[in-house]
């Protein structure tokens, strides 16, 4: 006997987002508060999100797959392009 799992990205707001990752039950999404990531307090800001290096919350987009960008150094959102990091670069 086989058992299908439906599994799906967590959805919310980046701070949302981030407290699941970090291992809270947020709307029922990660009921077994598993920790999917570990966050050292100064690489998030006061609303809970992950921030980088410059200060700026990551984006996060979990809506066709998992998309997670950075601003960059001149914390621009300019949506993955110009000097924004972004993981599908």
């Amino acid at each position: 006997m086989s058992v299908c799992f439906r599994w799906r990205f967590p959805q919310g707001s980046w701070a949302e987002i981030a407290a699941i990752l970090r291992g809270q039950n947020v709307g029922g999404q990660n009921p077994k508060q598993l920790d999917y990531i570990v966050a050292r307090i100064h690489g998030m800001n006061a609303a809970g999100e992950f921030i980088d290096p410059w200060g700026t919350p990551y984006r996060i987009s979990t809506e066709s797959g998992v998309r997670v960008y950075s601003c960059g150094p001149n914390r621009a959102d300019e949506k993955g392009g110009g000097d924004d990091i972004a993981s599908w670069k």
